[in-house]
């Protein structure tokens, strides 16, 4: 009687030991089988990947990883029109150039300079790139810094923070200074907050594990984690309040034993998310860790968290952009020429 007891109690020690390894979220969203997805026609591009795409109107801006100064594309054709930006520290120059999205009307960007410390509103006067200005200058040096985000209402930004004040999320809401405003974002459980590394002199969560792309529409952002496949659906409510509006997780969790992801036994997460005026678009990896960080599956979500559908992507997939309509997708390609392939989405 004594061994069956002790027999039992290893078992719920076992099985404690493996839930508390892959996480406490039970519900894996089911994506299906993909719809297969060809382009409508493909553009080879003369230039390295891109770091950003961003679609303002007629006209594409692709920003090569090596270099700031963007090229624009016309997007019925794909040619080229001319460039936008340089290399520098003066008006309109950038050094290190972060597109953060664009703003209701389809005539106003945003960017942010991480190396310059500077957050940029740019506004379209006329027809194409030509009659682009620089609307705002801001110097913005947020703690803890941010690798990406967006502006949300003209004055807050939502940025993934890489190392996060102790006891806060992976996310952060500044203004549009750089001032501390709140922390948001769901870790897969409370576990990961015990982890934490000095920076300079203080105390910080290390959360990049729990990196994200950022993209948003109107009032509405989305947040999909880039190591893991876990997407979250948020909305910036009055004076800097967030809702978060649904959150869905691909796989179960699985931790190292300092708390950390551990990457290697999951599968690599979301690469690129891009919303329209009604869908969530994110290329999704669902790959081992040691295969290539390259997208061959499109997730389509709505701005409630629900999923719609899985496309089937023929080409390796990276950046994207995609149509306030949510009927066309401009996407980064890499097999093994780069270029632009456009696809019509039926939806």
């Amino acid at each position: 009687m004594v061994k069956k007891q002790l027999f039992v109690s290893c078992i719920a020690v076992c099985f404690i030991a493996f839930s508390s390894c892959i996480g406490t979220h039970t519900h894996i969203l089911d994506i299906g089988e993909g719809i297969p997805l060809d382009p409508l026609f493909v553009k080879t591009v003369n230039t390295s990947s891109f770091r950003h795409l961003m679609l303002l109107g007629n006209e594409l801006f692709c920003f090569p990883e090596l270099k700031d100064v963007s090229f624009v594309l016309d997007t019925a054709l794909l040619e080229e029109k001319g460039r936008w930006s340089s290399i520098g520290k003066g008006p309109g120059e950038y050094v290190h150039a972060i597109v953060m999205n664009t703003e209701p009307g389809d005539t106003s960007f945003w960017i942010l300079d991480e190396r310059l410390h500077k957050l940029c509103r740019h506004v379209k006067k006329g027809s194409d790139y030509t009659s682009i200005v620089e609307d705002r200058n801001i110097l913005y040096i947020p703690q803890p810094p941010i690798g990406g985000g967006c502006v949300l209402n003209g004055c807050y930004v939502v940025g993934s923070a890489p190392f996060g004040i102790k006891g806060t999320s992976p996310l952060i809401v500044t203004d549009c200074d750089g001032n501390f405003h709140r922390s948001i974002g769901t870790l897969p459980d409370k576990a990961h907050e015990s982890v934490t590394k000095t920076v300079l002199d203080g105390r910080m969560t290390d959360y990049r594990t729990y990196g994200s792309e950022i993209a948003a529409c109107d009032t509405s952002f989305v947040q999909a984690m880039t190591y893991y496949g876990y997407i979250s659906f948020w909305e910036m409510l009055k004076d800097g309040e967030v809702r978060l509006i649904k959150e869905q997780f691909l796989e179960p969790i699985k931790y190292k034993g300092d708390n950390t992801l551990d990457a290697r036994s999951l599968k690599r997460g979301f690469i690129r998310v891009a919303m329209s005026g009604k869908y969530v678009f994110a290329t999704y990896c669902g790959k081992p860790y040691d295969d290539r960080y390259v997208a061959n599956d499109l997730l389509v979500f709505s701005h409630d968290g629900e999923f719609i559908c899985r496309y089937s992507l023929d080409k390796n997939v990276g950046e994207i952009s995609v149509t306030k309509d949510g009927k066309t997708l401009f996407a980064e390609i890499s097999d093994p020429d780069v270029g632009i392939a456009v696809y019509r989405l039926p939806l």
